[in-house]
């Protein structure tokens, strides 16, 4: 209980900071379109090169205390810029059918004038709204979902696709995942762990059908073995993450990755082929 307080005193000490020592940067997991095996956009995921703790410092450990702080906001908007600016980099190298996936937290999707602050980058870096996707988790949707239905519907007519992250997780009703109407809802790893037991296939199934039903797309986060995707191919699952994948990538690494298509590689080998 000592060393954790002592290391949370740490980070909360040092998160101010770290923006402004360039500590953090960006890793960016591949999202694989099911029905081609193409890769079709990225994750970005924030990192803290922190000069004391471990390089593996998780964001979970981090981004709480940022968000207590305020930090957050500074931090998010970074992160926004980052994205955007790696994103059009890709694109001029000729990868411009990809997009770039960016989580946001409570704190940040409460900020006034939010959906002008994210047009503002898509402009600042000329983007097609359509390629950066933002990501609200669901707990955080229902947190305000007056907030979060006003705001989900202003970034979606500017033709910003929004995702529930993490879905099932969390409290939503029907009627108000029916009034947010999302691009695309994410179904948590912990359910896709659990393909191969019958309740975890009997939620994931009835997750994909729902989504289906109110013509969303989904995404199936925590992809490890390629048993999985036979099952989710199967039910109309449009995307998938994951190791079996690809883990997260630094911005340098993308290139290579998307030129050498391992990952088609290792799904040939698993037998699974795509028209």
């Amino acid at each position: 209980m000592g060393q954790k307080m002592i290391r949370e005193s740490r980070i909360a000490t040092d998160i101010s900071s770290a923006l402004k020592a360039g500590q953090f940067y960006l890793v960016y997991q591949p999202l694989m379109a099911l029905q081609t095996g193409d890769i079709v956009g990225f994750e970005a995921l924030i990192r803290w090169d922190h000069p004391h703790l471990d390089p593996n410092t998780d964001p979970s450990e981090f981004i709480p205390i940022a968000e207590e702080r305020a930090d957050i906001i500074s931090i998010g908007h970074w992160v926004l810029k980052e994205a955007a600016r790696q994103l059009r980099e890709w694109h001029d190298l000729g990868y411009g059918n990809v997009f770039v996936a960016v989580n946001l937290s409570a704190v940040q999707f409460k900020q006034i004038g939010l959906a002008d602050s994210i047009m503002k980058v898509i402009d600042k870096f000329g983007l097609p709204p359509q390629s950066l996707h933002i990501e609200l988790t669901e707990s955080a949707a229902m947190d305000d979902p007056v907030i979060a239905e006003d705001v989900i519907k202003k970034l979606t007519r500017r033709g910003i696709c929004m995702s529930i992250d993490d879905f099932g997780t969390g409290y939503s009703s029907l009627s108000r995942l029916k009034d947010f109407h999302p691009y695309s809802l994410k179904i948590d790893k912990s359910f896709i762990r659990d393909l191969s037991n019958h309740s975890g296939r009997a939620v994931t199934e009835a997750l994909l059908g729902l989504a289906e039903s109110l013509d969303m797309k989904t995404v199936a986060e925590g992809v490890e073995s390629a048993e999985h995707i036979p099952f989710l191919r199967d039910r109309n699952c449009t995307e998938i993450q994951g190791y079996f994948i690809s883990k997260p990538l630094r911005a340098e690494e993308v290139p290579v990755f998307l030129a050498e298509q391992e990952w088609k590689v290792r799904l040939s080998e698993a037998g699974i082929r795509f028209d």
